[in-house]
């Protein structure tokens, strides 16, 4: 896929979200990969087998079709909005710390959670730019990303070295 991408980039530099450069885009793709590829778990044959009855078999659809194949882990990210006087998160943590029955304070905490790798966020915690909440009652259900130097409004969790720092995030 990202060879198809740097193509399309190189061919629509101004603007590679145009109807034209995502149509090259899938062209290629699918000229590259080929059809069998593209449907390696041959949801479309399943698809096809039914369409005259309409009976599609969504259930096994299901089981198969994964946007995302490798599995994806949580990280609460406090993040306390541009100017940094939005609490909201923070408090939610505050809450979970001493709740007896964490699952409505886990959906409002839901706006604040990215999935990552799991060996990512075994990295965060490795190197202290994250923290597991209550780790006996819960396991590591709640992990908090305490460097939020890591996260960037604009782009998300920066996963690349979770021991970096800007000098705004050393001034307490």
């Amino acid at each position: 896929f990202a060879d198809s991408a740097r193509s399309t980039m190189r061919c629509y530099p101004d603007d590679p979200m145009s109807l034209e450069a995502i149509n090259a885009y899938f062209r290629e793709l699918y000229w590259s990969k080929g059809e069998a590829a593209l449907d390696a778990k041959r949801i479309l044959r399943l698809c096809a087998e039914r369409r005259r009855s309409f009976e599609f078999p969504f259930e096994k659809i299901a089981q198969k079709f994964q946007l995302i194949d490798e599995p994806q882990a949580p990280v609460i990210v406090p993040w306390p909005g541009d100017d940094g006087s939005d609490r909201t998160a923070a408090d939610l943590i505050d809450e979970l710390n001493g709740a007896r029955r964490p699952g409505g304070i886990a959906r409002k905490l839901q706006p604040y959670v990215v999935q990552i790798p799991p060996r990512r966020r075994k990295e965060l915690l490795a190197a202290g730019a994250a923290r597991t909440l209550r780790e006996k009652e819960f396991d590591r259900q709640f992990v908090v990303l305490e460097n939020l130097d890591l996260y960037d409004r604009q782009v998300g969790l920066k996963l690349g070295d979770p021991t970096s720092r800007t000098a705004e995030g050393l001034v307490y």
